[in-house]
């Protein structure tokens, strides 16, 4: 998929994220989750947004969504990441 990204936004910055703490998955399986993730960026050589330092636990508006205050934790993890 990345190389079909690649190739369809050439010049493109493209950017991973880590998954952030949740209801959907147990922290093993997000560990496990995540290191896919950093493995694929580093193969590729792209910039990884760290949403693991985030809990949404607390901002779900229902099991997996979450509200305004959750996205607004995830935005100021994103900003953090891209500003460094």
């Amino acid at each position: 998929m990345l190389d079909k990204l690649n190739e369809l936004c050439s010049g493109a910055e493209l950017i991973l994220c880590t998954l952030p703490k949740s209801n959907l998955y147990s922290a093993a399986r997000q560990t496990e989750f995540n290191g896919i993730i950093n493995n694929i960026a580093k193969d590729y050589s792209l910039k990884v947004i760290t949403l693991d330092k985030v809990d949404l636990v607390p901002h779900l508006i229902d099991s997996a969504h979450p509200g305004t205050s959750g996205m607004t934790a995830l935005a100021n993890q994103i900003i953090k990441d891209l500003l460094n």
